[in-house]
């Protein structure tokens, strides 16, 4: 599976980190918001919550640290 990162990405907002799993919170030129997974500082997957807050984005990125999302 090819994923590629996220060129509408423009203002980093939050970063979560716990045993190497990494993820941050952007938001988009288009004032949607997203996350950028990584896990031992490989980059996995961008995904963009188009219609949701900057805090569904922050739920989504510590409930992957914490490792209740799988990517």
């Amino acid at each position: 599976m090819y994923n590629k990162m996220n060129g509408n990405f423009c203002v980093e907002l939050h970063t979560f980190m716990n045993d190497g799993l990494k993820a941050e919170v952007w938001k988009t030129v288009d004032g949607h918001y997203g996350c950028r997974f990584w896990r031992d500082k490989v980059w996995l997957k961008d995904e963009v919550y188009e219609g949701y807050s900057e805090s569904y984005a922050e739920d989504a990125a510590d409930n992957y640290v914490m490792g209740v999302k799988t990517i």
